[in-house]
């Protein structure tokens, strides 16, 4: 038997992937993000991908059976994704009324954009309405 682990460990070891400590996973900036082109506003946007915490809340609200679960979800989504050049949020929660008065199109072309960065398919989100 010890003979079957000395070999696995070897194998690990020349393997080009290291085995992450808790410290490294926690340390990785793993955001990405993205240029959104808004022609409607005659510029750009930036936007970042949802943390874990955020994407469950974001679920929590497709699945809720509650009848206003995702009034202004456009503009809650732009809350937590439009960020500015350093990473950090252009909106707060405060925001959310007058971003909910701008025009569907953009507001709708950042939700798809997070969405897609976000790697929703439509698929989960039927499964998610489903539910």
């Amino acid at each position: 038997m010890l003979g079957a682990l000395d070999t696995l460990n070897k194998k690990q070891q020349r393997s080009k992937k290291m085995v992450l400590s808790r410290d490294a996973i926690l340390a990785v900036n793993d955001h990405k993000f993205k240029v959104i082109p808004i022609p409607e506003w005659s510029g750009s946007v930036n936007i970042r991908t949802l943390t874990s915490a955020e994407r469950d809340n974001l679920e929590a609200v497709f699945t809720s059976k509650e009848k206003n679960s995702l009034k202004d979800i456009r503009a809650k989504i732009a809350v937590m994704c439009v960020v500015d050049d350093s990473g950090k949020n252009l909106f707060t929660e405060q925001d959310i009324v007058e971003l909910s008065k701008k025009s569907s199109a953009p507001m709708t072309t950042i939700f798809n954009a997070v969405m897609e960065l976000n790697k929703f398919t439509n698929s989960d989100l039927e499964d998610l309405q489903g539910n």
